[in-house]
């Protein structure tokens, strides 16, 4: 039934559709609810593999920066054994020695390594390269500082 009122049509409520609730019941897990456990799970080891690059690359960026300090250290030595060279005018020197003079007090060292143990605790004027060998956790690193 329909009407019409000064030249507008008006529907009646007997001649509209009828207005029905959506059934709730047909679709108990909805998607708008929450996430499911396939992408809970994705999501997590996603997270887990960046965070694992992540900390990897952290220890490596520590190893590279300490690394990096003790061949600054390493030069260090040498120029302060080039030093005792030019004074004494002698070919070799002992670590302790440089040592007790008070030539590595400006070191600051990097991983508990000792200096003088470089290349076995001497240092002859004409060396190549002087050796350091610290521990890392369990395994030997040994850096080397090219004195040429």
């Amino acid at each position: 039934m329909s009407g019409n009122v000064d030249g507008r049509e008006l529907l009646l409520a007997s001649d509209a559709e009828p207005f029905s609730l959506p059934n709730m019941r047909s679709r108990p897990f909805s998607r708008s609810r929450g996430f499911t456990l396939v992408e809970v799970i994705v999501t997590t080891v996603l997270a887990g593999a960046i965070l694992a690059f992540a900390v990897n690359f952290v220890r490596s960026g520590i190893q590279l920066h300490r690394e990096t300090t003790i061949r600054k250290n390493l030069q260090t030595v040498w120029i302060a054994a080039n030093q005792h060279f030019l004074e004494t005018n002698v070919n070799e020197v002992n670590l302790t020695e440089l040592e007790k003079n008070g030539a590595l007090q400006q070191i600051k060292r990097a991983a508990d390594e000792d200096y003088t143990r470089v290349n076995n605790g001497k240092i002859i004027r004409d060396a190549a390269k002087l050796e350091l060998v610290y521990k890392s956790g369990a395994t030997d690193v040994t850096v080397t500082y090219q004195t040429r």
